[in-house]
C-alpha cells in the first residue's frame, strides 16, 4: 500500500461517527422487530451498510461545510481529519462520493422503498450542511430536520428489509422515535457554541441560552415517551425499561441544567443518548423474544438484563462525576458556562 495514502485512509476511517451509526442501526432494528423480525435476517446487513455509508457521506459534507467552526471547537479531535490536517478537502469529497454510491447500491439491493429512502436521506443530509439551504444554520429547523434522518429513514429501511408493509400501524411508533431522537438534537449545539458564536451561526443555545434548549429537549422527550408507551401497549413487556430510562434521563436533564463545565455537559448529553439507546435495545430484544413466543418471566428477565448496563453506567457517573470519562469523548475547551456565554 502507498505509505502516503495509508495515513489518509486511517484518518478517513477515524472520521466515521460510530456512536451516531449505532443509534441509526438501533432505530432500524426497531423497525424490523416491529414488523415481526426474530433476529438479524437478510437483507438487514445491506440496509445497515446503506445507513452507515449514507451517514458517513453526510458527515464528510458537514465537516467540509463546518471546517472553520470545528477548528475552534475541536482543534485536536482525531475524528476531524480536515481540522487536524490528516486529510484534505479532496479526500473528504472522494470519501463522501464513494460512501454515497455504496449507500445507494446497497439500499436498492434491499428494495425500492429503502433505495428511495436512502437517496432522500442523502439529499436531506446535503441540504442540511451545504448551500443554498444550509439548514444547520436555521435554529428552529435544525433539530426537527435532523430527526427525520435519525428516526424515519432507519425505521423505513428496517421495515423494508424484513418485507414489512408500512402503514397506519407505524404512525405512533415512528412519531415516538422521531420525538425522542429530536430531543437529542436540541442538545447537540451545547458543545459547539464557542465556534458557532465566532462564525455567526444562529442556534437556540446561543440565542436563548442553555435552559431553553434543555427544556425543549425535555418536552420533546416526554412527548416521545408518551407516544412510545401508547405504541407499545400491545407489547407491555417491551415497556419494562421505560420507567428506568425516563428516570435516568430526567436525572441527566436536571444535572445538565445545573452544571457549569463544558466537559460535564458533553458527558451528560452522551449519557442521555446512551440511556435512550438502552431503551431501544431493550425494546428490540423484548419484541424479538415476544415474537418467538417467550413467556412473561423470560421477557421480564431480558428487559432487566439489557437495560441494567446502561443504568449502571449512569450510577457510576452519579457516584463520581469528577473522574468519570467516556471512551472516545473529546473536549478541548473546559471553560465554565459563564465564560462561554461571554465568548458568544
Amino acid at each position: 500500500m502507498n505509505t502516503r495514502r495509508s495515513p489518509r485512509l486511517m484518518a478517513l476511517v477515524s472520521m466515521v461517527r460510530w456512536r451516531a451509526i449505532v443509534t441509526l442501526l438501533l432505530t432500524m432494528s426497531v423497525g424490523a422487530a416491529w414488523h415481526g423480525a426474530m433476529g438479524i435476517v437478510w437483507p438487514m446487513p445491506l440496509a445497515a451498510l446503506a445507513l452507515a455509508c449514507a451517514y458517513t457521506a453526510a458527515s464528510a459534507c458537514n465537516d467540509i461545510a463546518d471546517r472553520r467552526i470545528d477548528t475552534i471547537n475541536l482543534p485536536g479531535a482525531p475524528e476531524r481529519p480536515l481540522v487536524t490536517g490528516a486529510a484534505g478537502v479532496r479526500d473528504l469529497i472522494a470519501a463522501a462520493g464513494v460512501c454515497a454510491v455504496v449507500a445507494i447500491a446497497a439500499a436498492f439491493a434491499v428494495g425500492t422503498v429503502t433505495g428511495v429512502a436512502i437517496f432522500a436521506a442523502l439529499v436531506l443530509y446535503a441540504a442540511y450542511s451545504l448551500p443554498p439551504l444550509h439548514v444547520s444554520h436555521h435554529m428552529w429547523l435544525s433539530a426537527p430536520y435532523l430527526a427525520v434522518g435519525y428516526a424515519v429513514i432507519p425505521f423505513v429501511a428496517g421495515a423494508d428489509a424484513v418485507r414489512g408493509y408500512l402503514g397506519g400501524g407505524d404512525v405512533l411508533i415512528v412519531a415516538a422515535l422521531y420525538l425522542m431522537l429530536m430531543s437529542r438534537m436540541y442538545l447537540k449545539d451545547l458543545r459547539d457554541r464557542r465556534g458557532d458564536a465566532a462564525m455567526g451561526k444562529a442556534t437556540i443555545v446561543l440565542r436563548f441560552g442553555k435552559p431553553v434548549a434543555v427544556r425543549l429537549s425535555a418536552m420533546s422527550l416526554v412527548a416521545g415517551l408518551c407516544l412510545f408507551v401508547a405504541a407499545l401497549s400491545a407489547h407491555p413487556a417491551a415497556l419494562a425499561a421505560t420507567p428506568a430510562c425516563a428516570a435516568a434521563v430526567a436525572l441527566v436533564m436536571r444535572r445538565l441544567q445545573g452544571t457549569r463545565r463544558l466537559s460535564q455537559e458533553v458527558i451528560l448529553v452522551a449519557l442521555g443518548a446512551r440511556m435512550g439507546n438502552g431503551l431501544l435495545l431493550t425494546t428490540i430484544a423484548v419484541m424479538i423474544l415476544s415474537a418467538a413466543g417467550a413467556d412473561v418471566v423470560t421477557l421480564a428477565v431480558a428487559a432487566v438484563m439489557f437495560s441494567a448496563p446502561f443504568v449502571m453506567t449512569l450510577q457510576m457517573y452519579v457516584a463520581d462525576p469528577a473522574s468519570f470519562r467516556l471512551a472516545g469523548m473529546h473536549v478541548d475547551d473546559d471553560r465554565d458556562d459563564s465564560e462561554l456565554r461571554s465568548a458568544a
